[in-house]
């Protein structure tokens, strides 16, 4: 065939999208994935709804959707319109994960209510929100997303759910304020060592849920650094460090004795590793101030880790906590007459 002829056919090859997207372009990468979530806030922050188009695919999957959110990019998109138009302040983005197709995000915002939230009027009242988020991203966009948020601290800060524990905290502690220096909108993510083994930081944090599976809560002396930083401690009087964990941990084993977390994602960047669970298990023991209620519960929670010369050094975690409260019988489930969202 003529040198022409080649140029020709590749060129009718790539125009019909027949050539591999990588002959086609630049492939994707963790970094381009990241850009792809901060392209979000930034639109989220500005309320650039149709720059979402080119963003999130229009049969993009919500995971964890808002009972009666509408499917595909659609949805997503109302969802975050009304958000904002309760919480109208810009979401800050904290730290971003990526590995192969995958990006967790934390995320911060400092707001006050303004507007209505699932019902609820607006309140006036400032409110400090926290999520942990997973996405999938194929080709440039935004296909599938799990998401946490504190929605039970959020409700009890906002009046519409009374604090189980009585005095204006949750049974696990409301998240503390984050400081005023860390409140920028659109914050660079914080830089990980290129050459930190993530194969080895994957084994540490898959090491530590299996002894939280098993009891074996001693393995922690070598898992877990005496010095690490819960950023989300359970409650008000969780210790520091190491025995800190443990003892979050133990009180937890005690309300749950089948307590189990089951990992369904788990990757690592740096010295970073991002993971989101399923946990579950019966509550015949006591809860903080929740007497024994005999009832399953099962919940999504999502944790980012920093591991450090083979230990755990930094976590940050989210749980469905409002979930939990709502299946041993504390808050009433939604619809039963409390307009408050089911996540």
């Amino acid at each position: 065939m003529r040198r022409s002829s080649v140029f020709i056919a590749v060129l009718s090859l790539c125009l019909a999208g027949l050539w591999p997207a990588t002959a086609r372009g630049a492939a994707a990468t963790p970094e381009s994935n990241k850009d792809v979530i901060r392209k979000l806030y930034a639109a989220y922050n500005a309320g650039d709804w149709a720059a979402l188009d080119a963003i999130i695919a229009s049969d993009a999957i919500d995971h964890d959707a808002t009972p009666g959110q509408a499917p595909g990019r659609a949805g997503i998109v109302e969802a975050l319109k009304s958000f904002r138009a309760a919480f109208a302040d810009p979401v800050v983005i904290d730290q971003l994960v990526a590995s192969g197709n995958e990006v967790a995000d934390r995320l911060h915002l400092d707001s006050t209510q303004t507007g209505a939230f699932f019902g609820l009027p607006p309140s006036g009242k400032p409110v400090h929100i926290e999520a942990i988020e997973i996405w999938q991203i194929e080709n440039g966009q935004v296909v599938e997303g799990w998401h946490i948020e504190n929605i039970l601290q959020l409700l009890i800060q906002i009046g519409a759910v009374p604090s189980p524990s009585g005095r204006g905290g949750t049974p696990m502690a409301a998240t503390p304020m984050m400081p005023a220096a860390m409140s920028t909108p659109m914050a660079p993510p914080m830089a990980s060592p290129t050459t930190t083994d993530t194969a080895a930081n994957e084994a540490v944090v898959r090491r530590y849920y299996d002894a939280v599976n098993s009891g074996q809560l001693d393995v922690f002396d070598t898992l877990i650094a005496a010095d690490a930083v819960d950023h989300n401690p359970s409650t008000a009087t969780q210790g520091p460090g190491r025995d800190g964990i443990r003892q979050a941990i133990t009180a937890l084993r005690t309300a749950f004795p089948d307590y189990r977390v089951m990992n369904q994602d788990l990757f690592a960047e740096g010295d970073l590793v991002a993971v989101r669970s399923i946990a579950q298990g019966t509550q015949t023991g006591p809860l903080l101030r929740i007497p024994p209620s005999g009832k399953p519960v099962q919940f999504e929670t999502m944790d980012i880790w920093r591991v450090r010369n083979g230990q755990i050094v930094d976590v940050w975690h989210i749980e469905q906590l409002f979930n939990v409260l709502v299946q041993v019988g504390v808050i009433p489930a939604p619809g039963s007459g409390a307009a408050t969202p089911a996540t």
